[in-house]
């Protein structure tokens, strides 16, 4: 493809995005919302993602797995919490059968 029809068609792209963005303006004014600053903050959105999709790509991967590894962060700090409630409780001494520690402890 040639320049001439890549800029064309990048143009193309830009008017029709503004047209969408004047078309949420104008629903957002007809509903008396304000919209000044909320049509500022999606141009600036979807600039970021044009410009900087790789690193977003690359966060949104790092964001994944953290959530993934949550699960497993957190039950090992809750058990750690969950014995040392138990030891303060019980005293370090468990003379009877019902001082046992349950299940996940």
């Amino acid at each position: 493809m040639d320049l001439v029809a890549r800029t064309r068609k990048a143009r193309d792209a830009r008017i029709r995005e503004l047209i969408a963005l004047g078309h949420v303006q104008e629903t957002m004014a007809t509903e008396g919302r304000p919209y000044g600053r909320e049509i500022v903050l999606k141009t600036q959105a979807r600039q970021a993602e044009r410009s900087h999709s790789a690193r977003l790509a690359e966060i949104d991967a790092k964001l994944q797995a953290m959530i993934r590894n949550a699960p497993a962060i957190m039950s090992s700090a809750e058990r750690a919490l969950r014995r040392e409630r138990a030891a303060r409780v019980l005293g370090n001494a468990q003379t009877s059968p019902s001082a046992a520690p349950g299940p996940g402890q």
